[in-house]
């Protein structure tokens, strides 16, 4: 019935508990991305030159509005095989681990 939607929120998982006004959900398409690619802290991960890791950044939210309506809270927790909990250089990248949560309207307690 529409496109999906969606918005990245600066708050925890945990914390999240309801979805933002429709109003503040946006498209997602080439010029104006739902997700930044930025990883200086401003997106949804983060690089560490140190390790030279991407890392998912613990205190954004991505909060989607599908197309049939239903809003769904999602966190990414690794991006790694066998999810790390500190990976390095030698982790094998692209094992994408997450959680979410969806509902119906807008309240999306996990707790």
């Amino acid at each position: 019935t529409g496109k999906t939607v969606g918005k990245v929120v600066d708050t925890t998982f945990d914390i999240l508990k309801s979805a933002p006004e429709d109003a503040l959900l946006k498209a997602d398409d080439v010029q104006n991305r739902i997700i930044s690619i930025a990883v200086d802290g401003t997106g949804m991960f983060t690089y560490d030159p140190a390790s030279r890791t991407l890392n998912p950044a613990p205190q954004r939210t991505l909060v989607l509005k599908t197309k049939k309506g239903t809003y769904v809270k999602f966190q990414v927790m690794s991006l790694y095989k066998d999810q790390p909990l500190v990976p390095s250089m030698t982790s094998e990248l692209g094992h994408y681990s997450f959680r979410y949560a969806e509902s119906q309207d807008r309240n999306l307690r996990t707790n």
